[in-house]
Formats: C-alpha cells, sequence, structure tokens
C-alpha cells in the first residue's frame, strides 16, 4: 500500500514513487532473466487483465445497483508476480493514490475539480 510504503526509508529507492511502468518491467526481465523470455504483454499482462475482469464480474450486480448513467469510478488495482510469473491479486482499492502518477494536479484531481457538488 503506497501509503504504509511511503513512509519508508527505501521508497523510492528503486524507482520513482515505488511504481514501475510496463516498459520498465519488461526492460527488467529482459536483463534479469534472458534465458526465460520472458513477455511482459504476452505473458503478464493478460493475467491481469483476467484477474480485473474477474474481480468485475464478481461484483458487478452490486457495483451499481441503481444503473446510474454518465458516471465513472477510478479503482486501483495492486498486483504481485512470483518467481514462476504467476499474478496475484493483494487488493483493490476504492480512492486510489493518483497523485504520484502525475504533476500536480493529477488529471483525477482536476476531472474532479471542475464535476458539479451534486454529481
Amino acid at each position: 500500500n503506497d501509503a504504509v510504503q511511503q513512509k519508508t526509508e527505501d521508497y523510492g529507492k528503486y524507482e520513482s514513487g515505488n511504481k514501475l511502468a510496463f516498459s520498465d518491467l519488461q526492460k527488467y526481465l529482459d536483463t534479469t532473466y534472458p534465458s526465460l523470455s520472458i513477455d511482459f504483454y504476452r505473458d503478464i499482462l493478460p493475467q491481469i487483465k483476467k484477474i480485473m475482469t474477474d474481480t468485475f464480474r464478481a461484483v458487478y450486480p452490486i457495483i451499481d445497483p441503481n444503473k446510474r448513467l454518465n458516471t465513472f469510478e477510478i479503482y486501483g488495482y495492486d498486483f504481485m508476480i512470483d518467481s514462476a510469473f504467476r499474478v496475484y491479486l493483494i487488493e483493490v482499492n476504492t480512492n486510489p493514490c493518483t497523485c504520484l502518477l502525475y504533476t500536480s494536479p493529477s488529471p483525477r484531481d482536476a476531472t474532479l475539480s471542475r464535476m458539479p457538488s451534486s454529481a
């Protein structure tokens, strides 16, 4: 969890904000495991997409019981990858921190500030 991690002395030691772009993860895989030929887009991303799809299917009937139109919600997914490159879901956040990904204000903050208070 970013709110907890940012208080540690190693926070940001290896990558800014302890977040890694897909392309940077691919470079890490290519450098660290060259003989395995792990391709993020072929081997890891499909697992992430399946997990995300499964979570939405599991809660779809209760996620918006009033079937409101013209609305959206941002979710934050935290994953872990094991030594066999299997992906596991750690948690889903209904109010993810996006502030570290962008300069201030974040696109999320800018969008929310333009929304009417009655939305």
